[in-house]
């Protein structure tokens, strides 16, 4: 069995096409699977849980087991976030946000391993579609584990939504304990304990994106939302708890720290140009950009199809 985990929060708007894009994954790869589906929802205000309540009823069929788990009040994405994990009862899950997508590849063959790292392509309203490939790029550079260790106590290198994760690894008590100090951001400190106190983390870097990230509402981008100065605030405060190293210099060396900055970056880039696993994977990414806003299209019709099967029954 497979779980597909959404966590939501006020995303009436598009919690349809999230849900579409699951079916999309089960009725093209799903063949001879068994599913669950969980909503984990922190109080939203607006029809998120009744839209994907009645889109539920009109696609019974997809899944074995559903779960709609609902909080009394907003208790912020990292409280939401595990009140959903702890409802998995099997290793195999993703977990993605009501607004985000799976995309058009098939995510049931994503190999077994406690990490698996793969590139998301962001998008938005506008159906503008971009994906970083210096990211993936550089954990390609940087993928033996000692680098990683070393890595993730200046930045956060990973792309939660991108990343697949084994249930058992983050049903960890005191992983739960670590990261539930924070209220708005649970992938940083996951990943920091996980690559400061676990050993033996199987892990691996696919080439192939399984997620379209939409990058207009989310709090940690957006600087509208609601939330983004608590987010802000957090962020700067956890950045301090965990003792991250975020290249501050003294005044006198910042000339010289540019310059030797500007001569990594060009041997980093030299190196992605002349890397073979970096180039396969460049000309990967540049295919999978151009079917995207196809796909997204696709999905998008979908959505307003079931808006209409909606409207039809309440005018019934």
């Amino acid at each position: 069995m497979f779980t597909f985990l959404t966590i939501s929060y006020n995303q009436e708007k598009f919690i349809i096409q999230h849900l579409e894009s699951i079916k999309y994954q089960i009725e093209n790869f799903g063949e001879n699977n068994d599913f669950k589906f969980i909503l984990s929802d922190d109080c939203s205000k607006d029809r998120t849980v009744e839209f994907a309540m009645k889109w539920i009823e009109l696609n019974s069929d997809l899944f074995n087991e559903v779960a709609i788990l609902r909080s009394e009040k907003n208790e912020g994405i990292v409280a939401n976030y595990f009140k959903g994990i702890n409802a998995i009862d099997i290793d195999r899950f993703k977990c993605l946000a009501g607004d985000d997508l799976y995309y058009k590849n098939n995510i049931f063959e994503v190999e077994d391993n406690d990490l698996v790292f793969t590139p998301t392509i962001e998008f938005n309203d506008s159906d503008t579609v971009r994906i970083n490939p210096l990211a993936t790029a550089f954990l390609i550079q940087n993928k033996e584990i000692h680098r990683l260790r070393k890595l993730i106590n200046y930045s956060n290198i990973f792309n939660a939504p991108g990343t697949f994760i084994k249930s058992k690894l983050i049903k960890d008590p005191q992983l739960t304990a670590f990261v539930s100090q924070y209220n708005w951001i649970e992938d940083y400190p996951t990943w920091h304990y996980i690559f400061n106190n676990v050993g033996n983390v199987s892990y691996s870097i696919k080439h192939i994106p399984y997620i379209l990230y939409r990058t207009s509402i989310g709090i940690s981008i957006n600087e509208n939302n609601q939330k983004y100065d608590e987010f802000t605030k957090e962020r700067e405060l956890m950045r301090k708890d965990l003792k991250m190293k975020l290249y501050k210099y003294p005044k006198y060396l910042n000339p010289f720290m540019y310059y030797w900055g500007l001569i990594k970056y060009k041997l980093k880039y030299l190196d992605i140009k002349i890397n073979p696993e970096i180039r396969e994977f460049n000309a990967r990414i540049e295919k999978e950009i151009s079917g995207a806003p196809e796909y997204i299209s696709e999905i998008r019709n979908n959505a307003n199809k079931f808006h209409e099967k909606i409207r039809e029954r309440v005018q019934s």
